[in-house]
């Protein structure tokens, strides 16, 4: 039985035998009027001096003594129920007890899993990105002549991932995952540098961009139907923040942002808004699944690094999506400022 089952039998039981101490209390009182009024009319019987007025008296103790009997027996028949429902309101409450605790230990257990596939995300990206900068440093001081001029502009990707313990669980390292393994397969990888941000709370937003004044930023997680972007507190529950909050927070820190991905649920809006500020957007107009979100970005990205325009990679991501047959390619939206052609933008130019 579930924790919710054992306290609805609890409160029934409860109910039961409140109502049948109710009907004990009452009988009880029935037995006290019955005990008074067998002694009233034994004194009665007692001076009474003629024959009919006695018989009278007789028959109305015999009457009493039953009503008195009657009431013992509903007596001991509801202190027999009583017990019973004492009996399994305490079994209900041993159950709920070990239930609560069973319940406890499994979300500790659950906790402390979390906690360390953050800790070895952790470090699988911060090795990432130490044999990139060691393969960076291999190609300057490579013999080779290198014309400059024919490598492509560098772009930076800032990736923010929040997935609060509250929350359901979301598959966020595989797409991070999959996201390197797209670029690295690209045909400019190197002009792509990707750096991530765990466990975000909301107040590490500013810190992050001012940091590495990016060129996208990605947003992967959970969003809200009040179009919210689900971040962490520091007890690492959901945080959730609005539309506007969101809006502001790029245009504030806008000055090298061309494009915002928001691979999180119901952030379409957020994306349509933000093109007020920013080149381009991609939001959800709806729920979207571990599985397409990180197919999709994938994808985006890999064709980016093959110097495919904006719009081109967002079309293809969504082929991608319909290719592994997965039926959610009709949920990314791509928004543009007012007056640019997606179709002629290529953020990583060769």
């Amino acid at each position: 039985m579930t924790i919710s089952s054992h306290q609805n039998a609890i409160k029934r039981y409860g109910k039961e035998v409140a109502d049948l101490q109710k009907k004990i209390s009452s009988e009880k009182e029935k037995e006290a009027k019955i005990y008074k009024d067998i002694s009233n009319l034994t004194s009665q019987i007692n001076r009474s001096k003629t024959g009919t007025t006695l018989k009278t008296k007789m028959s109305r103790l015999v009457t009493l003594n039953k009503n008195l009997s009657s009431a013992q027996n509903k007596v001991a028949e509801y202190q027999k129920k009583l017990s019973g429902k004492q009996h399994s309101l305490q079994s209900e409450q041993v159950k709920l007890d070990k239930a609560l605790k069973q319940n406890e230990k499994k979300n500790e257990t659950d906790r402390k899993k979390v906690r360390q596939l953050e800790t070895k995300h952790q470090n699988f990206v911060t090795s990432s990105l130490r044999t990139q900068v060691l393969l960076h440093n291999e190609m300057k001081e490579s013999p080779l002549m290198i014309d400059l001029a024919k490598l492509p502009e560098k772009i930076t990707v800032l990736f923010f991932a929040a997935n609060p313990k509250d929350q359901h669980q979301l598959k966020l390292d595989e797409e991070i995952r999959d996201v390197m393994q797209k670029i690295r397969a690209s045909e400019h990888r190197d002009a792509i540098e990707l750096k991530a941000r765990w466990a975000v709370r909301s107040h590490d937003l500013l810190q992050s961009l001012n940091e590495e004044n990016p060129h996208i930023v990605h947003f992967s997680g959970h969003g809200s139907m009040e179009d919210e972007i689900i971040f962490m507190d520091d007890k690492g529950n959901a945080k959730p923040v609005t539309k506007n909050a969101i809006v502001q927070l790029i245009n504030a820190t806008s000055e090298n942002i061309r494009l915002v991905l928001f691979n999180t649920c119901y952030s379409s809006n957020q994306a349509a808004q933000l093109t007020n500020y920013v080149d381009f957007a991609i939001g959800m107009n709806t729920s979207i699944g571990d599985e397409a979100a990180r197919v999709f970005a994938a994808n985006f990205y890999s064709a980016l690094g093959f110097s495919a325009s904006v719009q081109k990679a967002f079309d293809q991501a969504k082929v991608a999506l319909m290719i592994e047959g997965i039926p959610e390619e009709s949920t990314p939206e791509l928004f543009s400022r007012e007056g640019i052609n997606a179709g002629e933008i290529i953020l990583v130019k060769p």
